[in-house]
């Protein structure tokens, strides 16, 4: 703000702005509470709640069932074994003693250990056959232990695809709450931000723009910050649509604004200096603009266009006149000024003819 600018309005206008920013501050306040209230995601059940409790029941009893029959078979299989081994050493050692009585008759040729080796030999038979036996139930007791878990493996996979299949269900609960709630929140947001953003570019310049602004602010904010922690897993996309949209429309309206701009630039430098001037000087804040632009921004009020010589009456692009002496003193001073600043005589402005 330059120091034309009566002190007045640069405190009017600081407190106008503090006023845009107290406004969308309880606007913040109120719009929070009511998206607070607004319906949530209400699923709080656990996978637990969705799984079929008969199925889960009768699976849970077989299994249990299964692992009894696991224990019952390893202690079986252990006694077996026990058996297999012991069963195994007496065989071993009928089968040493059968090969001592073979040995000593051949060394002595003494017919009468025949009897014995007969003896001998339908024990060793027997215990082989013992033996044979064990095995046997050894192995169909290993493969009923095989089955046993491979029933157990196929109840734990019908588990897991129950509750897979509730986590399926909770997830869709879940994700059609969410929704649901996002669509609440997007349907009260965005007519404001699309209003915000009308408001803006239509009013923005009116006497109640702090107002204006405040609900651009609040609109905003609302919508970027606000909005977020109730984005679904999509939400992101949303939000970057919503920021492009935004962009794609400020954009557009900047451009037009500045061909609109450079336009009615270059028409005003057909016009004659006088009529320049003119339309300059018509309001109060136009004079104080076009001052503030030559002394503090070095650029021409009319082209807009950086002056090459600070102290140059006219400006070398659009022959403007920057400086002109006082009609009373001829003091050599800025051409917009109401009154001399030598002599306090006021400055005429030139004529619409």
């Amino acid at each position: 703000m330059n120091k034309s600018t009566r002190q007045l309005s640069k405190f009017f206008r600081f407190i106008l702005h503090i006023i845009a920013f107290v406004f969308a501050y309880f606007l913040l306040q109120g719009g929070s509470l009511i998206i607070h209230q607004l319906p949530k995601i209400t699923v709080n059940m656990t996978v637990a709640d969705y799984l079929d409790v008969d199925a889960i029941k009768f699976l849970d009893e077989k299994e249990s069932t299964l692992r009894y029959a696991l224990d019952v078979d390893a202690m079986q299989e252990k006694a077996l074994i026990a058996k297999r081994n012991a069963q195994q050493k007496r065989y071993q050692l009928t089968k040493e003693k059968y090969q001592a009585v073979l040995d000593s008759r051949s060394v002595t040729e003494d017919m009468t250990e025949n009897d014995r080796v007969v003896v001998v030999r339908t024990d060793l038979d027997r215990q082989r056959a013992v033996l044979q036996t064990l095995k046997s139930l050894l192995s169909e007791q290993k493969i009923k232990t095989v089955n046993n878990q491979n029933q157990l493996e196929r109840l734990r996979i019908e588990k897991k695809q129950l509750r897979s299949k509730a986590t399926a269900q909770r997830d869709s609960e879940y994700k059609s709450n969410e929704l649901k709630a996002f669509a609440i929140r997007l349907a009260f947001l965005l007519p404001l931000l699309a209003l915000a953003v009308f408001l803006v570019m239509k009013y923005r310049a009116s006497a109640y723009w702090p107002f204006i602004y405040g609900f651009g602010y609040f609109s905003i904010y609302g919508f970027f910050v606000e909005l977020v922690p109730y984005f679904p897993s999509y939400g992101g996309y949303v939000r970057s649509a919503m920021g492009i949209l935004l962009c794609v429309v400020v954009g557009v309206f900047t451009i037009k604004k500045l061909n609109a701009y450079l336009k009615e630039k270059q028409l005003l430098e057909l016009e004659d200096e006088k009529a320049r001037r003119l339309k300059l000087q018509t309001k109060e804040e136009d004079i104080e603009m076009a001052i503030n632009k030559i002394m503090k921004k070095q650029l021409c009020p009319s082209c807009d266009r950086t002056l090459i010589h600070k102290d140059g009456q006219f400006c070398s692009f659009c022959g403007l006149c920057l400086l002109k002496k006082c009609q009373k003193c001829g003091v050599l001073q800025l051409s917009f000024n109401a009154y001399c600043q030598s002599c306090g005589i006021k400055q005429q402005k030139p004529s619409s003819g």
